[in-house]
């Protein structure tokens, strides 16, 4: 498995993880969480179109980290996950 920084992927085992079948997971750890390096290390990983089609799935983007995404990119906010799906608010009676 490749090494990210320790705060990654601490929650797996690495003899048994599968990095393509994880590949939400990473994408988005290395994106909320990652170093510079991580990031150049992602790329190496998979495929610009790979990142772009999780990136694109992924529900709970924060706001900061989203506009990193868009831009880095190229993807207008309103084709994420994040900006379409409705989140449940129950609205209060008055």
């Amino acid at each position: 498995m490749a090494i990210f920084t320790r705060n990654i992927l601490w929650d797996v085992n690495p003899e048994t993880f599968d990095i393509q079948k994880g590949r939400r997971l990473v994408v988005q750890r290395v994106l909320m969480l990652g170093t510079l390096d991580d990031l150049h290390l992602l790329k190496t990983l998979y495929s610009l179109s790979d990142i772009r089609d999780e990136v694109l799935k992924i529900k709970d983007w924060d706001s900061k980290v989203l506009n990193f995404i868009s831009l880095w990119l190229d993807i207008p906010k309103d084709q994420f996950a994040c900006c379409t799906h409705r989140h449940f608010h129950p609205k209060h009676w008055n």
